[in-house]
């Protein structure tokens, strides 16, 4: 099977984001991070990843932004907040959302990147829930069928 290098971005560096991440970085993907609390980098940055200075910057240089944060006030804050995600993605980023909130607050947040300048079907946020046993991550996504076609292998 070919491998194919991708710009990814990821937000949030916590006790689930973190493996996940460096396993991205082995693989060999090209990978953005930032995070609320810089200390928490650390790994990434030690295992080759970059540092955006804000979630906007992640997702201006990612085709995919990877969120992993603490709660739905986290995933608000970190994309539409102020220099949020969603002031930086451009047409065609994916945004996958690894978060432990609600399954009506994945809907909302959905609803609001499709009716907003991001929309319709050129940009896609994703809520999945991700279970971290070996080295390998099953998802299950809460997108349509048509748009979860996109797969980043690692």
């Amino acid at each position: 099977m070919k491998s194919e290098r991708a710009s990814l971005g990821w937000i949030g560096m916590g006790q689930i984001g973190t493996p996940m991440v460096l396993r991205l970085i082995a693989a060999g993907h090209d990978v953005m991070v930032w995070g609320r609390n810089t200390a928490r980098l650390a790994p990434a940055l030690a295992a080759g990843a970059r540092e955006a200075p804000s979630a906007a910057q992640v997702a201006a240089r990612s085709e995919a932004v990877f969120l992993c944060v603490l709660d739905d006030a986290a995933v608000e804050d970190v994309v539409f907040g102020a220099a949020g995600v969603a002031e930086g993605a451009r047409r065609g980023t994916l945004i996958v959302d690894h978060s432990t909130i609600h399954p009506q607050s994945a809907v909302a947040f959905s609803s609001r990147v499709a009716a907003s300048s991001l929309g319709g079907s050129t940009r896609r946020y994703r809520a999945v829930r991700a279970v971290r046993r070996t080295a390998r991550c099953r998802c299950i996504s809460a997108a349509r069928r048509r748009t979860s076609s996109a797969c980043v292998r690692g």
